[in-house]
């Protein structure tokens, strides 16, 4: 997803509107932490709990592919679909 902003003084600071779609797809809201981080050239902006949220994930994930084992052949097909296309 790619929009235009336009930059904004508001204080002693530069403002950037984030659309609600966008902030809606990571998870923001009103009065959210977030990180932000420039390299290259850009500025990242991510949710401060950002790998609190993923190291959930990855727990529900695996118990999953402990307690279901179809899932787990599933995932392991898809898993070397994969690593063969990455080889050709």
């Amino acid at each position: 997803m790619v929009r235009t902003r336009t930059v904004r003084r508001v204080g002693g600071s530069l403002m950037i509107a984030i659309p609600p779609e966008m902030a809606a797809r990571i998870g923001l809201g009103e009065g959210a932490d977030v990180t932000l981080r420039s390299h290259a050239g850009l500025i990242e902006i991510e949710p401060s709990d950002l790998g609190e949220r993923l190291r959930a994930e990855a727990r529900q994930e695996a118990e999953r592919l402990r307690a279901d084992p179809a899932y787990a052949a599933e995932m392991q097909a898809v898993r070397e679909d994969m690593e063969a296309v990455r080889a050709w």
